[in-house]
């Protein structure tokens, strides 16, 4: 029965945050107990199928002596880490790490389509197209990889924290990718203010 539940609302935050990465317009809403996210498992992600990753564009604006190659040092330095660290260092149990974790991945889920349409206005036409699919292709690919979480819930035998941070750790990783393709065009980040902002309360 615990998992059953937990698998119900597993699913409803990983969608809720999926559809945050799908539209930019949309927010997730705030969640609702952090048992909605399944323990750790000795099932991991990285056991699940490569996925064929579509090709996006192979060139870029600027010249390859051009580009900034300090990317890694500004992305440390970046306000949602900065955030999920605060977080955790203050962390009293698990509960609480598994919050922050949930939080972090609200704020990386809420900066993935700014810094995707960041990228988009870099590109020709003709590359915005296969950018696009590439963000589709993600989508595909990320929702599979949650369903995965979903479905393993029973064969995870830790703590709810662990199993957040892989959760986290997949919208962390595409935001990395489309923030370094951004930087490394033009040197200048997208912006992080839209992420860091929480979503207002239904009234």
């Amino acid at each position: 029965m615990k998992n059953r539940l937990m698998r119900t609302f597993f699913a409803a935050w990983g969608l809720c945050l999926l559809l945050a990465a799908c539209q930019g317009t949309e927010q997730p809403p705030a969640s609702s107990s952090p048992s909605v996210v399944p323990s750790s498992s000795e099932a991991s992600l990285s056991q699940t199928p490569t996925p064929n990753v579509t090709s996006a564009p192979s060139s870029w604006p600027g010249s390859a002596s051009s580009l900034p190659s300090n990317f890694d040092e500004v992305w440390a330095e970046n306000p949602i880490e900065a955030a999920l660290q605060e977080e955790l260092d203050s962390a009293n149990n698990f509960d609480d790490i598994t919050w922050a974790y949930i939080h972090a991945t609200e704020k990386w889920a809420r900066l993935i389509p700014i810094a995707f349409e960041d990228c988009l206005s870099l590109l020709s036409p003709e590359d915005q197209e296969a950018f696009q699919a590439d963000q589709e292709k993600w989508k595909e690919d990320l929702d599979e990889k949650l369903q995965y979480l979903e479905d393993n819930l029973d064969k995870m035998v830790e703590g709810n924290e662990a199993a957040a941070r892989e959760a986290c750790e997949l919208y962390e990783e595409r935001a990395y990718s489309l923030c370094k393709r951004k930087f490394c065009s033009d040197g200048v980040m997208p912006s992080f203010e839209g992420a860091m902002k929480e979503p207002e309360a239904a009234g």
